[in-house]
């Protein structure tokens, strides 16, 4: 509950970098905070056919939704 309770108030604020071993819950925990606070999230799935034309559409779509709609997002983004 701590720790849900800092990246609450940590994403509420400003940036966050979670950093720890594999399977610890990060993910979990940066999902549930997101939505305690009303945020979207924006999860980018790199997969084998992953290139950056698909990684420059992707950005569009989190700009239409962030910039130009006004959604509060949570950009997601692991080292997977």
């Amino acid at each position: 509950m701590k720790h849900v309770c800092k990246i609450s108030r940590i994403i509420s604020t400003s940036d966050a970098l979670l950093v720890g071993v594999g399977g610890s819950g990060k993910q979990s925990l940066a999902k549930l905070a997101a939505y305690i606070n009303g945020y979207d999230v924006f999860e980018i799935i790199i997969g084998n056919n992953y290139n950056l034309d698909a990684f420059k559409e992707d950005l569009q779509k989190l700009y239409m939704q962030t910039g130009v709609k006004g959604v509060p997002t949570m950009f997601l983004f692991t080292d997977t």
